[in-house]
């Protein structure tokens, strides 16, 4: 959809309204404060809207420098500046919106563990290495214990461990 766009390009026009404010109060131009908006708007929406809000950023960011609204800049150190930022900024875009992708992939691959935890045909906990508690269990888990779910991640390993077989394990540690 368009609104990202939308919503990228109002955020980007915001932060081009401050860094004219900032300006004004240095006396020299700054594009400190586009620089968020490019990382928040490809972190959200992805690497092409942060390309897009770049292309705002530095556009109004040319207009504001000398001479102004003008896209020709008089002064190479204003350039220099102005190229920084569009490097800086699509650097940003690529690695926010990378980093973006690989949290998709984490969620995509977490759910796909859990489905593959709670409908294993045999009993499957997850448990707490140094005390033992039950941090997940599966119904089949339940269901050989006789434990519901929220009974057995009040337990640990131990309390639901036949004396029996407690005894015999201390025997062989």
């Amino acid at each position: 959809t368009l609104a990202p766009y939308g919503v990228a390009a109002l955020l980007t026009v915001v932060a081009l309204w401050l860094t004219s404010q900032l300006q004004r109060a240095m006396g020299f131009p700054n594009v400190l404060l586009l620089i968020p908006v490019v990382i928040l708007s490809s972190a959200r929406w992805g690497g092409t809207v942060g390309v897009f809000s770049t292309a705002i950023a530095a556009t109004g960011a040319a207009l504001m420098m000398s001479p102004s609204w003008s896209l020709w800049i008089e002064r190479p150190g204003d350039r220099i500046l102005l190229l920084a930022f569009v490097v800086v900024a699509l650097t940003s875009a690529f690695l926010a919106s990378r980093q973006r992708r690989l949290e998709q992939r984490l969620r995509a691959n977490e759910t796909e563990l859990r489905a593959i935890f709670d409908l294993a045909a045999v009993g499957t906990g997850m448990v707490e290495p140094h005390t033992g508690r039950f941090l997940r269990a599966n119904e089949q888990l339940c269901k050989m214990t006789g434990y519901t779910r929220d009974q057995l991640l009040t337990k640990t390993t131990g309390d639901i461990t036949h004396p029996e077989v407690k005894l015999a394990l201390e025997r062989h540690a």
